[in-house]
């Protein structure tokens, strides 16, 4: 059974992926290597912090990153959510959905 390092490290890879960033360009992004984030996405432990900047980095918050280490296969919870996350992410504080 896969730890929880395990499971947020699949979570990670999939967000940078989707969110069209290498290895290298996150790391440069959080002032860490390529493989620093190469050994967060094996499964080595993460510190909160780097999770923290690593959500912020991708555009996504936080919780959707450890929402996602909670599934076994590391895949996205429904289809869609991560571009309604983003939707709603781009909107000004109290605009609501249409």
């Amino acid at each position: 059974m896969p730890t929880v390092d395990h499971r947020v490290g699949r979570a990670l890879s999939r967000l940078r992926q989707e969110a069209g960033l290498s290895q290298h360009e996150l790391g440069k992004r959080l002032n860490v290597g390529q493989a620093a984030v190469s050994k967060w996405e094996a499964g080595a432990p993460m510190s909160v912090a780097n999770l923290w900047a690593a959500a912020e980095a991708m555009r996504v918050p936080p919780w959707l990153l450890l929402a996602l280490a909670e599934t076994d296969d590391g895949r996205v919870v429904a289809p869609g959510m991560l571009a309604t996350v983003r939707a709603l992410l781009a909107r000004p504080v109290g605009d609501t959905m249409p």
